[in-house]
């Protein structure tokens, strides 16, 4: 027996690819309910901070715990705002939309800086979105 490998013909590496991209969409949609999960959370501890301030007896206290469940409830704004982009992009990239290719490189581009899940998952759709034989697929219909 050889150790030598069949090469693959090119319809092998379109299939490939289109795994990839089947990959590529359930590893976002998966990210987005778990980025769904920490919008939850902190909206949970805006509120612990929030009933901190009702209860505090001096002002100091009652300050910060404002300005924490302020924070806490604009990153879970923020958050949310992403998960639903990330979803949306998701969905698109499994219907294959023609928008959609683009959209996800764009919410790969700011994945970059989501360390160290949000880069490697950057990484990979933009090799999956950057690949000759995806592009064709979201091309305007």
């Amino acid at each position: 027996m050889s150790d030598v490998e069949a090469p693959r013909l090119p319809g092998d590496r379109a299939a490939a690819m289109a795994r990839h991209l089947d990959v590529l969409a359930l590893l976002q949609v998966s990210a987005s309910v778990l980025t769904a999960v920490v919008v939850v959370i902190s909206v949970l501890l805006g509120l612990g901070a929030v009933s901190i301030a009702w209860r505090a007896a001096d002002e100091p206290t009652r300050i910060a715990s404002a300005v924490t469940a302020s924070l806490f409830f604009a990153t879970a704004a923020c958050l949310a705002l992403w998960a639903g982009a990330r979803y949306l992009a998701a969905r698109a990239l499994q219907r294959h939309a023609g928008w959609a290719r683009l959209t996800a490189l764009a919410v790969a581009a700011l994945d970059v800086f989501v360390v160290p899940f949000g880069t490697v998952l950057s990484l990979y759709a933009m090799w999956v979105l950057m690949h000759p034989d995806v592009r064709p697929r979201f091309r305007p219909r």
